[in-house]
């Protein structure tokens, strides 16, 4: 797997801990994909530093733009919401995969995925999410 993105979400103070996240892809980000070609994205978070958990989210609209969301495992789905989310609680580690078939479509060559990461709020009871954090061309 190629590291695609990462980011890393901070608690309001150092006490509350930092919660870090990658996106990983099969697929060279250099090369682009094929139409009917399936790729992997995996999504990892890691709670640190004192963070009781935390977790990584990735939306879905960037990805069914450019093809079907064929499988999913080790991650959660939020209709409403419409992302996908790996949750680790302290001192773990989870990965989740996604798999994308590539439509047809010439917008398919290039997919920008994003991810978000939370990290809980002073009381704990909530996540602070960071924006959207994009993979730059």
């Amino acid at each position: 797997m190629n590291l695609l993105l990462r980011g890393q979400a901070v608690g309001d103070t150092p006490s509350l801990g930092t919660v870090y996240a990658a996106l990983y892809v099969s697929a060279d980000p250099r090369r682009g994909v094929s139409p009917g070609e399936t790729v992997q994205f995996g999504l990892s978070v890691a709670p640190d530093q004192g963070a009781s958990r935390g977790c990584a989210y990735l939306p879905e609209e960037p990805l069914t733009a450019v093809g079907e969301i064929v499988g999913v495992q080790g991650l959660e789905y939020f209709p409403r919401q419409r992302w996908f989310r790996a949750r680790a609680d302290a001192g773990e580690q989870t990965t989740g995969v996604l798999h994308l078939r590539v439509g047809d479509a010439a917008a398919a060559r290039s997919i920008r995925p994003r991810m978000v990461v939370g990290v809980p709020d002073a009381s704990g009871r909530k996540l602070v999410r960071t924006g959207k954090l994009s993979a730059e061309p």
